[in-house]
């Protein structure tokens, strides 16, 4: 059962959520709008408008969701929820919950915007276990080469890592009740961290050959070329279970190579990008 929502305190929650969306960092609130998922952490906040303060204050935080719950608690969110859920608002009109989110500068959002229902197929570093999309994009921003990511409800959540987007997402039909089966994302990171940009898949770079060595998969061969001074650029091959073969130069014309029968690539190159 409901308790009644003191006039006065619904007045200066409101107040104060709409004074946060005149500051730089909060933008417009949603009343009556739930974000679900993505829980970074929660706290106690009196109004809206101080969860937006606490979401702006916390690493990682993108989005929140306020509720007038045991006093006002502040649910801070690590991504944003595409679909907001609408909650019946009290007796009296006022909202049980309201949502909102922050701006940050540019070198602190991690997290993009992201895509349900989407898979990123191929270019995994690693897998690991995520509860949700955002666990899995923080250590997607904790990964080294990690870019991308895929969340997929597999096995209790699992997070697939991978240090590229692919050009052609895939889309993955939602479970029974609706949710997402996969949810995927991009991450974005200082730039000192930038030095793989997109990888080019079933293109060879043929000749300007510095060196080689195993690698097994695309990331581990930028990674190689990234620690060798003289490498520009390298070729990614499946053969012999992962062969990197670093360039000082990029090729100027590109060779095409077919992609296997289930359509993953034979060969993937790139560039890497020097401070």
């Amino acid at each position: 059962m409901r308790a009644a929502f003191p006039l006065a305190l619904f007045a200066a929650a409101v107040g104060a959520a709409q004074a946060a969306t005149n500051d730089t960092k909060c933008l417009a609130v949603r009343e009556h709008i739930d974000l679900p998922g993505n829980d970074l952490s929660d706290a106690k906040a009196a109004t809206a408008g101080d969860c937006c303060k606490l979401c702006s204050e916390t690493a990682y935080c993108v989005a929140y969701t306020w509720s007038r719950y045991n006093g006002g608690t502040c649910y801070m969110k690590d991504a944003v929820t595409v679909r907001g859920v609408y909650n019946t608002p009290l007796p009296d009109g006022s909202p049980l919950v309201v949502s909102g989110e922050v701006r940050k500068p540019a070198d602190q959002r991690r997290c993009l915007p992201v895509q349900e229902h989407i898979d990123y197929p191929g270019n995994d570093i690693a897998h690991t276990g995520a509860a949700h999309a955002g666990a899995c994009c923080k250590m997607c921003t904790d990964t080294p080469l990690c870019v991308a990511y895929t969340w997929s409800s597999y096995n209790g959540g699992t997070c697939f890592m991978k240090d590229a987007k692919p050009a052609r997402p895939v889309h993955s039909a939602p479970l029974p009740d609706g949710s997402p089966m996969v949810i995927s994302g991009e991450v974005q990171k200082p730039a000192d961290q930038h030095r793989c940009p997109p990888v080019q898949e079933n293109l060879d770079f043929p000749g300007n050959d510095l060196a080689s060595a195993g690698a097994a998969h695309p990331a581990a061969c930028c990674k190689l070329c990234t620690e060798n001074p003289k490498c520009a650029a390298y070729t990614w091959s499946r053969y012999n279970d992962g062969t990197c073969y670093m360039k000082h130069t990029k090729t100027v014309r590109p060779v095409y190579n077919t992609p296997l029968p289930d359509g993953s690539p034979m060969v993937v190159s790139g560039i890497v990008r020097r401070a």
